[in-house]
């Protein structure tokens, strides 16, 4: 009985976008613009080579920063589409826009093995304690997705399966680095 209550637990405390109901979410509720002081937007992110990659609304570049699970069924097909459509686009990553992936509760080596195995090529990393996660994220579901875009100083959520082309709309047009040959 126990156990059933552990995964029960699990599942509402983080819980992906496809075992979840995120579709059952009106559009409304799955895409918010955020009401937080843009003082709120700040944290850190630790990538695999240890360099922490400080988050602020004080910045010059849009953001979209994904909050993920390495057991998320969405947040996989979600970074697959992104390494799809960078090798279309001949790129390794993205030169306007800082994109990361913050994996959620996941360690360094899990992190490093979820890189390898979707070939990820933009910033992950974790971040202690997941407070980010939580403050903007209090649904707990994954993948959930910030875009900041600061010509308009606008903060906006997305909730469960979001196309590329949305977060384009909400970060403007990208423009991407050249693959290395």
């Amino acid at each position: 009985m126990g156990n059933i209550a552990l995964v029960i637990s699990f599942l509402f405390f983080a819980g992906c976008g496809k075992s979840l109901p995120v579709t059952k979410l009106n559009p409304i509720q799955r895409e918010q613009a955020l009401a937080f002081p843009l003082a709120e937007l700040n944290g850190e992110i630790e990538t695999t080579d240890g360099n922490i990659i400080q988050v602020s609304a004080d910045r010059q570049k849009p953001l979209v920063l994904v909050f993920a699970s390495d057991s998320c069924a969405v947040c996989t097909a979600e970074a697959r589409a992104l390494v799809a459509h960078l090798n279309e686009m001949s790129a390794s990553d993205l030169a306007n826009v800082d994109y990361y992936t913050v994996l959620i509760g996941a360690y360094p080596e899990d992190l490093s093995a979820w890189i390898r195995r979707l070939d990820v090529s933009w910033t992950a990393g974790t971040q202690e304690g997941d407070s980010m996660f939580e403050k903007f994220c209090p649904e707990k579901l994954t993948p959930c997705i910030i875009t900041f875009d600061p010509a308009f100083q606008r903060l906006t959520k997305f909730l469960g399966e979001t196309p590329i082309e949305k977060l384009q709309q909400q970060t403007g047009a990208w423009t991407y680095v050249p693959k290395e040959i």
